[in-house]
């Protein structure tokens, strides 16, 4: 995939998620969809689409990030698990999907739904997106 028709390079994403931080090795993005509350994506500040084509110190780097990503979700949202998901079928660029999960809430026990189902989507206002961010950067 050429970086010139990368979803995450060209800023195609706007449209989707809301920027919380840039961190050392990659961009934080919180999904406009919250149905899973503190939904974020951790997309690598470089454009490779496998995680084999990392060097070692910048693998490690990156992983630090998601790890720390997760932190301030479990901080903010008190989860009883968050699932990390790496696919890249569509969008190649490397990039993990952070989604806390609580026993009570959907999906428990299984992967979560990528999209969410038409018509119960969860947007949220400008302000509540804004208190989230907000919240998450306090603990990055």
């Amino acid at each position: 995939m050429n970086p010139n028709n990368c979803f995450y390079c060209t800023e195609e994403y706007k449209d989707y998620m809301k920027e919380v931080a840039i961190l050392a090795h990659s961009r934080v993005y919180l999904n406009n969809e919250q149905e899973y509350p503190g939904r974020c994506y951790v997309v690598l500040d470089i454009h490779k689409t496998e995680l084999f084509q990392l060097d070692d110190e910048k693998l490690a780097g990156y992983m630090k990030d998601v790890a720390k990503v997760a932190q301030a979700i479990q901080h903010v949202f008190s989860p009883d698990k968050i699932n990390y998901a790496v696919y890249g079928d569509i969008d190649s660029h490397i990039h993990f999907h952070l989604v806390p999960k609580t026993r009570a809430g959907k999906m428990w026990g299984w992967p979560f739904e990528l999209t969410g189902e038409e018509g119960k989507k969860k947007f949220l206002t400008e302000e509540q997106y804004q208190s989230i961010i907000d919240k998450l950067k306090a603990h990055l």
